[in-house]
């Protein structure tokens, strides 16, 4: 059987920075975290996605609906 693997509050919150277009360096300033830590729970949560990239991580997570996509229109 093929569980899906759900992410931590802290991976997802930090899956949605990435969403949103932030660096591993802001979201660490944002959340008040080294960027190591930021970089650890990306990791992370690639694993539990099964994903090898950050964008793959990002397209995984958007389609599982783990976070959302917002689109500023202008």
């Amino acid at each position: 059987m093929n569980s899906v693997k759900i992410l931590s509050p802290q991976q997802t919150i930090i899956m949605q920075y990435l969403v949103n277009g932030l660096t591993v360096k802001e979201i660490a300033n944002q959340m008040s975290l080294a960027s190591v830590t930021v970089r650890k729970h990306v990791n992370k949560a690639k694993k539990k996605v099964g994903a090898q990239t950050h964008d793959q991580a990002i397209a995984i997570v958007v389609a599982r609906g783990d976070v959302t996509v917002n689109i500023d229109e202008d």
